[in-house]
């Protein structure tokens, strides 16, 4: 069997969101600890193969289930995460299994349906982030594009006479008012040239460098609209680098996330809200949501007829025919270009673990 690994959420759903293969589909998530060893991951991924194999037991022979079973074994022994990754998750039909490292925490979860499982592959692609870098040394302004693919130089600009700030600061400050003039400008120059190359307008930026030349930098960077998120020292090495930018990135993501959620809950006047899943799985066949609030963790399970537009629910899922009504929700949502945004449910908040906003 074919196996196929992916470095991202967004290329994976990509590859897995329309199949044309034959089913029944198997979908695997397993959230992982910082640093955990692949020895303690193996025996929670043994849970949800255990799982799996009497979900495909109501539909397939035993050869099949072992077959399955063993192919997708062999793929998780093959997978290699970092200090960084929160998770993996496998896919796999009759005939592929895809594979992928996520630096989102999924739910531990095993489903073996008529369509692969995607709502927590669909929630980790929209937290994945990237930005803008602006390094300033001695010699030159340098633009790196930082994401949890690598680090990648887009350009840079130089300027010759530009010296050592560290020692020199009172240079800055009056005594040698030529040198502070000439630094500025050519920091300015520096901003508006990789503004129009690159379009820094609403973009996340982080400045890195010497204290006085960021701060000098971010400044011109904010004139120009761009979103100056983090300003530090350079760190030492690549690894650091993504660390440092995309991990406090993504927490103010999802925090935007929760934050624009409760002020469509709460801000009612004038909106068509629904809670009922049964409503708002027909409105989602009908293209009427305009955005859809899901809990991550939230599954509703039983069988969505859409030809029909109706759900029948059960309380946990009962063989391969059974299958995630969100998931199927979030499926129709995304296919009419509605909105989707996932959420951390607590009981004490005003969010519900679904809701939906409709366009009519």
């Amino acid at each position: 069997m074919q196996t196929q690994t992916y470095t991202s959420a967004s290329h994976t759903l990509d590859r897995i969101a329309n199949p044309q293969e034959s089913g029944p589909y198997i979908s695997l998530y397993l959230p992982i600890e910082a640093d955990e060893a692949k020895k303690t991951a193996r025996i929670r991924f043994y849970g949800l193969l255990k799982k799996s194999r009497k979900l495909l037991a109501t539909s397939l022979n035993e050869t099949q289930v072992d077959q399955r079973l063993n192919s997708i074994e062999k793929a998780f022994d093959d997978l290699r995460w970092t200090s960084d990754s929160r998770g993996v998750a496998i896919f796999s039909n009759n005939n592929q299994i895809f594979s992928c490292v996520l630096d989102t925490e999924p739910p531990e979860l095993a489903v073996v349906a008529s369509s692969y499982h995607i709502k927590p592959l669909f929630a980790a692609s929209l937290f994945e982030v990237s930005c803008f870098a602006l390094a300033v040394t001695a010699k030159q302004v340098a633009l790196y594009k930082v994401s949890r693919q690598g680090v990648v130089q887009l350009g840079y600009t130089e300027r010759e006479s530009i010296r050592e700030v560290d020692g020199y600061r009172k240079q800055f400050i009056g005594q040698k008012p030529r040198i502070k003039e000439s630094v500025e400008r050519f920091l300015a120059r520096a901003a508006k040239r990789f503004h129009k190359e690159f379009g820094f307008h609403a973009q996340e930026i982080a400045v890195l460098g010497p204290k006085i030349w960021r701060r000098r930098l971010a400044k011109d960077l904010c004139e120009l609209k761009a979103i100056v998120f983090y300003e530090a020292e350079l760190p030492a090495d690549q690894q650091s680098l993504q660390k440092l930018l995309l991990n406090p990135l993504q927490r103010t993501f999802k925090q935007r996330m929760q934050q624009e959620a409760v002020h469509l809950a709460t801000n009612t006047a004038g909106a068509l809200l629904s809670r009922s899943l049964p409503e708002i799985a027909e409105a989602s066949v009908l293209g009427r949501i305009q955005t859809l609030i899901v809990d991550r963790s939230a599954n509703r399970w039983g069988v969505f007829d859409r030809s029909e537009a109706r759900i029948a629910l059960h309380h946990e899922q009962m063989n391969a025919s059974d299958d995630c009504i969100l998931d199927d929700i979030i499926e129709e949502v995304y296919r009419h270009r509605g909105e989707i945004l996932f959420v951390d449910h607590k009981p004490d908040q005003v969010l519900a673990p679904f809701l939906a906003v409709l366009r009519w």
